[in-house]
């Protein structure tokens, strides 16, 4: 399923090697980060250059059509910059498939990695 990164006001997103970061366009340098699942299901995300503090939430998600994507996740209250890993496993009943990690931060941000097949 595919989510949107949300935000009051327009967002700036790039996808670098893997790496993909967003920002809101009033505050150019704070910035999610979200890496492409490894091999050994761990999903990174973070939070850079940022003032405040906020819940951050990891998720490792499988992508699944026409349905919710299910995921385990991390979460950690008072997070300032830097990053968080959620070390994961397959998911459901036939886990090949296309998994990305999904940071989600309390102030209303969110952003997706690539897709990457995983489990097959």
């Amino acid at each position: 399923m595919r989510r949107l990164l949300l935000g009051l006001l327009a967002s700036a997103s790039v996808v670098t090697g893997g790496l993909a970061v967003a920002s809101p366009a009033w505050a150019a340098t704070c910035a999610l980060g979200a890496n492409n699942p490894t091999t050994s299901m761990t999903a990174v995300g973070g939070r850079y250059n940022c003032s405040g503090t906020v819940t951050l939430t990891v998720r490792l998600a499988k992508h699944v059509a026409w349905d919710a994507d299910p995921y385990s996740y991390t979460r950690r209250e008072g997070f300032s910059n830097g990053t968080l890993s959620h070390y994961g496993k397959c998911l459901g009943i036939n886990p090949a498939g296309e998994y990305y990690t999904w940071t989600i931060s309390s102030s209303g941000n969110q952003l997706e990695s690539g897709r990457v097949s995983r489990c097959g």
